[in-house]
């Protein structure tokens, strides 16, 4: 059916007759591959026999016979055939998913994240190789459609030997001349044609691509459908066992969108999950100064405050894994509003203690050496001092009304203008 032959036979009755019992032949080849796929891939998705991999390896030695689906006039059977194994691996992977949830714990949020990047990326490969491979190109990189180099050159050889016009002339019954017509065929016309056909190839073969590329897209959407889901699941867990893991996945997420993943699906999973963890760090942010601020049950307060006494280390345990994230004023930010929070606090506390200007003292000098450790064990000057530590103040004199300059050598507190009075008590 595929053989080159002379126009004029085709409508010879052997040739006619023949074609007719090809096209019989691979109608009835294609109802029988269709169903032998159909069992292959049912047979292949049971996960009790086989792994993904041998699943893959089961399934390649069918590539051309699905591409002859896909291209002899069978589509039908074709997209029955990628339907079911949609249908089959989407049962598959919701099972494989559910069951990662249901045992996750949040020290391996990473390393489960990754496991479903990965179960994405192979998926994908395997289905553009066995699905929607590229299309044939010509060992010169071209798609593998007629080389128009060879029309061409035959056009100029023939416009060589015999004259390029052609004189077209109407005699009248007299033998006298009518007119004369001299259109001229110039081997810049062809080569014209030919680069018109050869753009239309272009435009249709990149419209191909471009067709198979978005169906490819759509099977693993749908393959993957309870990833997303799956993915914020995780994440709820990851919270609720320790609320500051929802900053600590926030940074990781942030990481993995940066490394622009190539997969369109693994982009959309990524870009979710970082909307998603970004709504739970802002939530932890402001539990974390709702709790800071909230007031103590007992009616005397005095001391050094537990949020006072614990500040470098809420620090250091966000700091340890977010050191070289490029989230730096987000995760500043937070420390920013848990410090003031731990501020206002301190001064609420005021309000139930015998001796106000003591706590104020031990709390504020306290806090300004949580401060210090902070940034020691951070090895950076966190941004949070210049903005927040101005009401961090040192008493010289307790009953004093007047506030003073604080002068140090530490980069965040040098010279700070201190503008929080001591008010009498």
């Amino acid at each position: 059916m595929q053989m080159p032959i002379k126009v004029e036979w085709r409508q010879l009755a052997v040739v006619v007759e023949h074609e007719a019992k090809m096209k019989r032949l691979c109608a009835s080849f294609a109802i029988s591959l269709h169903e032998h796929l159909e069992s292959e891939i049912k047979r292949a998705g049971n996960v009790k026999h086989f792994s993904h991999a041998e699943r893959f390896d089961v399934l390649l030695v069918y590539t051309q016979l699905v591409q002859f689906l896909q291209e002899s006039g069978h589509s039908k059977h074709f997209h029955s055939v990628v339907e079911l194994y949609t249908s089959v691996l989407s049962s598959v992977y919701s099972s494989e998913l559910r069951k990662l949830v249901a045992a996750f714990e949040a020290p391996n949020f990473e390393r489960d994240l990754n496991a479903i990047i990965a179960l994405v990326n192979n998926e994908h490969a395997f289905c553009s190789r066995f699905f929607f491979p590229p299309l044939a190109t010509s060992p010169g990189g071209d798609s593998a459609t007629p080389s128009p180099n060879v029309s061409v050159n035959a056009s100029v050889s023939a416009s060589a030997s015999v004259s390029a016009s052609v004189s077209a002339v109407s005699v009248d019954g007299k033998g006298g001349r009518q007119g004369t017509v001299s259109p001229t065929l110039t081997v810049t016309d062809m080569e014209s044609g030919n680069t018109s056909m050869t753009e239309d190839a272009d435009a249709e073969q990149s419209h191909t691509e471009q067709r198979r590329r978005q169906q490819l897209q759509q099977v693993i959407a749908t393959i993957f459908a309870d990833a997303s889901e799956s993915v914020n699941a995780m994440l709820d867990v990851a919270y609720h066992q320790e609320p500051k893991n929802a900053t600590l996945a926030y940074i990781f997420i942030d990481q993995l969108a940066l490394q622009l993943p190539q997969v369109v699906f693994v982009k959309q999973l990524v870009g979710t999950a970082l909307v998603a963890v970004k709504r739970l760090h802002d939530t932890f942010t402001r539990e974390t100064a709702d709790q800071i601020r909230a007031q103590s049950t007992r009616k005397k307060e005095d001391g050094i405050l537990h949020w006072v006494a614990t500040f470098s280390d809420f620090v250091d345990g966000i700091e340890s894994k977010v050191m070289e994230t490029t989230r730096r004023k987000l995760i500043d930010k937070m420390y920013e509003e848990v410090l003031k929070a731990v501020l206002d606090r301190i001064e609420s506390a005021k309000k139930n203690s015998k001796h106000a200007n003591i706590l104020l003292f031990e709390n504020y000098h306290s806090l300004y050496g949580e401060i210090d450790t902070a940034e020691r064990g951070s090895r950076k000057e966190l941004p949070l001092c210049s903005s927040c530590c101005g009401r961090v103040t040192l008493f010289s004199h307790l009953d004093n009304t007047e506030p003073f300059e604080l002068t140090s050598t530490h980069p965040s507190l040098a010279a700070i203008s201190l503008v929080l009075p001591i008010l009498p008590s």
